[in-house]
């Protein structure tokens, strides 16, 4: 039987939009502006793909202190979601394996795949649950998973049958993972996932094994690595091993004893699962130190328009609290040889690929072997653009370097700049100081490389001053050129906001984890709750993207006119 309208969970199609000062909601959607009022910015708000249509009403009755009844309500309310959901706003009947349009579970997806006949293993990345993803025009290059394509190519180096799917902007039900099933008749399955797709790889595991009990489920990624006995706790029965950390040898060792009985599997290190009625975690896994060894990973498709990914290093040597990189390397930051790094780069280019997108948390960190990467690539005349995200310490100490990246081809840089206020900077651990950031965009700028700087709002030791002080100095970057990206601090696993709400003073409202993203904030801090955090992200996101388009479009206006003169002249 399917769903009525009042058991359907409605889902914003988009989470650009913030509080106004009258808590009425203002929403910024394909080029248009617009307001609700207070009736209808509460119904906005519960719409989070959780709450059924029929909860959303009886919670608005509940609050309208005696103004609502359940029967004049429920017209409203349902015909506000249907002008919504016709005009694009929301997804009525939403799932999350089918986050871009209203759930059917009758069809079969076609799933682009490059595999040709059965195989032993089968790795996919979850997908995304959020309708934005399926919004973007070009799919992010920094969405190329990267880190099955690593476990594939080392398990086929090692004689097995490995087939990759990336779902992250697929659409799926239970009919079109069954197909997929029945087509390759997987013995094991590997499912990544980070903190927002976690949901949708327990969901596949779930499908899988009321379809086929047989076949083997392996979950590995950065949120389980972090969340494993949680999540062999609620969800043994449809998941068999967590892997924690790197996968490669993990995955290898699993294979093995899975598939051809070798081994025992409580010596495999690196692994949580459930056995006799308890949870199992043996010993963390060493770190790869010679990623060289690695085989290129493979890959899906290459895209010769968009280009591909390239890492060519793992771990972070930064001590950011409100990042996930520290916890997942331990500290430790592990770098391909410069002459790997470029074999994969001609490689790359003899398949006609254009544009790469260094993956790396940062590129900088080693400045001798990113010289020597560009020596090599100067020395071979590779002829290639590329983008990479990078510190602005590592600019500074030698500034030289960034004349070098943009002859070798460099387009463009994301800095992590994340406050405007020093007080902040050291608050968070960033390690970085004002005068770099203003020196090290400079220093880019002058190169003609596009610059990109990301900005953070909402963290435990924010205050509306520190707000206005990030959104005054990104504004100020912007009028030089710099694409401004505010983005809502997340208390993501593994973080060590996360992992210390007493000592930072924070509220964790939510652990819905569909609905952890940039621009939705969810926990309140000492200073400020999750809805004030909202608004302000919403406010200054705004103003600054305008600021910058505005400058975009001048300067093309005096591109325009410069070319006209000039060919007046002539």
């Amino acid at each position: 039987m399917g769903k009525t309208k009042l058991q359907c969970t409605p889902k914003r199609k988009t989470e650009l939009w913030g509080y106004l000062d009258d808590d009425c909601v203002e929403i910024s959607f394909q080029k248009k502006t617009i307001v609700l009022d207070i009736i209808e910015s509460y119904i906005w708000a519960c719409c989070d793909g959780y709450a059924e249509v029929n909860d959303i009403i009886h919670s608005l009755v509940n609050n309208s202190n005696g103004k609502y009844t359940l029967r004049k309500a429920e017209p409203g309310v349902l015909r506000v979601l249907e002008l919504w959901k016709d005009e694009g706003l929301v997804i009525l009947d939403y799932d999350s394996l089918n986050s871009a349009s209203e759930y059917d579970d009758s069809c079969v997806y076609d799933i682009e795949t490059n595999i040709k006949h059965p195989i032993e293993i089968l790795l996919l990345s979850a997908p995304s649950p959020s309708p934005m993803t399926h919004m973007l025009e070009v799919v992010s290059n920094a969405a190329d998973p990267t880190g099955i394509g690593y476990l594939s190519s080392f398990l086929k180096s090692h004689g097995y049958s490995v087939g990759m799917m990336n779902l992250w902007h697929q659409q799926l039900n239970p009919k079109t993972i069954m197909d997929i099933i029945n087509k390759y008749n997987p013995k094991i399955i590997g499912i990544s996932s980070m903190t927002e797709n976690f949901e949708n790889g327990i969901r596949i595991s779930q499908i899988v094994k009321d379809f086929r009990k047989d076949i083997v489920i392996v979950l590995g990624g950065p949120h389980v690595t972090f969340e494993d006995e949680k999540i062999a706790q609620i969800n043994h029965k449809s998941v068999d091993v967590i892997v924690r950390g790197e996968g490669e040898y993990t995955l290898l060792e699993l294979a093995n004893y899975f598939l051809n009985h070798t081994g025992d599997i409580s010596r495999i290190d690196g692994i949580t699962y459930w056995q006799d009625g308890k949870v199992v975690r043996t010993r963390n896994r060493a770190l790869i130190n010679d990623l060289d060894a690695l085989p290129f990973p493979d890959r899906i498709d290459i895209n010769k328009d968009i280009g591909v990914g390239v890492q060519t290093s793992r771990g972070c040597p930064g001590q950011c609290i409100f990042c996930v990189a520290k916890g997942l390397s331990g500290g430790k930051y592990r770098m391909r040889s410069a002459e790997n790094v470029v074999s994969e780069i001609e490689y790359l280019l003899s398949k006609g690929v254009n544009f790469i997108f260094f993956q790396d948390d940062t590129l900088t960190v080693d400045l001798k072997r990113l010289n020597a990467i560009i020596d090599s690539i100067e020395e071979k005349e590779l002829k290639f653009t590329w983008s990479a995200e990078s510190r602005v310490d590592a600019i500074v100490k030698q500034p030289y370097i960034v004349k070098r990246m943009a002859n070798a081809g460099c387009i463009s840089l994301q800095f992590g700049i994340e406050s405007g206020s020093q007080a902040m900077l050291n608050a968070l651990k960033k390690n970085i100081t004002i005068e770099q950031i203003n020196c090290a965009v400079d220093i880019v700028l002058r190169e003609g490389i596009e610059l990109a700087c990301s900005f953070l709002v909402g963290h435990p030791f924010e205050t509306p001053d520190t707000m206005l002080k990030t959104y005054e100095f990104a504004k100020r970057l912007t009028e030089m050129g710099v694409l401004p990206v505010l983005s809502a601090v997340c208390p993501f696993p593994g973080t060590h906001i996360y992992e210390n709400p007493l000592l930072y003073e924070i509220e964790i409202e939510s652990y819905r984890y569909p609905n952890y993203n940039s621009m939705s904030p969810v926990m309140n801090i000492k200073a400020l709750t999750s809805k004030e955090i909202k608004k302000y992200l919403y406010k200054y996101t705004m103003e600054l993207k305008n600021d910058y388009f505005r400058r975009v479009e001048h300067k093309r206006v005096v591109q325009l006119y410069t070319e006209a003169a000039m060919k007046k002249a002539l």
